[in-house]
C-alpha cells in the first residue's frame, strides 16, 4: 500500500514541477520566425512583442520585449490581452497549483505514517478525488487555450502562431496528475480491503 502511495507521490511531484514550469513560462504560444510578426511569444502571464502598437490605444504606446500582464504599462491593452477565457485559464491553473501543494503535503504525511489506518483511508481517497479535480481543471485549461488561441480577436496574425513547449508541459502534467489520481485510488482501495479483513464489522463509507 505504502509503495503505491510513494509512486503516487512521485507522479504528483513530477506533475507539479511541470505545472509550475508551464505556469511561469511565456512559451505557450509562439510566432513562426519567418512570419516577422509584431507578436513573438506568450504564456498565460507574460507577452512578448516586437514594436507592437494597439489600434485602440490612443496614446500610441509601443511594446517591445516581454511584459508581465499586470505591469502598469500594459493597462491600455490589458482587456484585449486577457479575454474572459484566458482569465479562466489563469484562475484554474492557480487553483491547480494551490490544490496540488496542499495534497502533496497530506501524501507526504501519509508516507511518513503520521495517520492511523482509518484516517489513512480517508486521506488517500480524498487526495485521489482532489487530483481528479485537478485533471479536470487542466483539461478545461488545455482545451480553452488550444481552441481560443487561434481567434482573430486576440493575438496578431493567429495563422502564423503555434502552440509551444510550455503548453506541452502542461499537457504532460495532466497525464502525470491522472496517473497519480488513479494510483492513489488503487492505494485507497487496498487500504479499505485490509481494514475489512482486520475489522469485518467496521462500517465503510
Amino acid at each position: 500500500m505504502v509503495d503505491r502511495v510513494v509512486i503516487a507521490l512521485a507522479f504528483s511531484l513530477i506533475s507539479l514541477a511541470f505545472l509550475v514550469a508551464a505556469y511561469a513560462s511565456p512559451y505557450w504560444i509562439e510566432s513562426f520566425q519567418r512570419a516577422d510578426s509584431v507578436f513573438i511569444k506568450a504564456g498565460i502571464w507574460e507577452f512578448c512583442f516586437n514594436d507592437f502598437t494597439f489600434w485602440k490605444d490612443f496614446n500610441g504606446n509601443r511594446y517591445k520585449g516581454c511584459w508581465y500582464t499586470f505591469k502598469k504599462a500594459m493597462k491600455p491593452i490589458w482587456y484585449w490581452l486577457n479575454p474572459h477565457w484566458l482569465i479562466l485559464v489563469q484562475v484554474l491553473s492557480s487553483l491547480a497549483i494551490l490544490f496540488y501543494g496542499i495534497t502533496i503535503i497530506f501524501i507526504v504525511l501519509a508516507v511518513c505514517h503520521v495517520f492511523s489506518e482509518n484516517r489513512m483511508e480517508m486521506i488517500i481517497f480524498g487526495s485521489s478525488i482532489v487530483e481528479f479535480v485537478i485533471v479536470i481543471m487542466q483539461i478545461i485549461s488545455l482545451t480553452l487555450y488550444g481552441i481560443k488561441r487561434g481567434g482573430r480577436g486576440w493575438l496578431p496574425r493567429p495563422d502564423q502562431n503555434f502552440l509551444s513547449w510550455a503548453y506541452g508541459l502542461y499537457f504532460v502534467s495532466a497525464i502525470f496528475t491522472l496517473a497519480g489520481a488513479i494510483t492513489l485510488f488503487k492505494a485507497g482501495m487496498k487500504i479499505r480491503k485490509k481494514l475489512k479483513e482486520d475489522f469485518p464489522n467496521r462500517r465503510h463509507v
